[in-house]
């Protein structure tokens, strides 16, 4: 039976804090373990964690929710 990793998932909460909220997702993408998911949950009023996020579309890592 061959071992595979296990996918650990980075859940990230986040509201109106997008300067904060870069920070933290490129820490997460700096991880060396691989086998991650991020699951972003954006509670915020206005666009900008939106916007910022849209620079990452091409990782598929990335789970963006609105």
């Amino acid at each position: 039976m061959p071992l595979t990793k296990p996918l650990v998932s980075i859940l990230m909460p986040t509201h109106e804090r997008p300067e904060f909220f870069k920070l933290a997702l490129e820490s997460a993408l700096a991880q060396t373990y691989r086998h991650i998911e991020i699951i972003v949950s954006d509670n915020s009023e206005d666009d900008r964690t939106e916007e910022l996020i849209k620079a990452y579309a091409a990782d598929e890592r990335i789970h963006y929710m609105r």
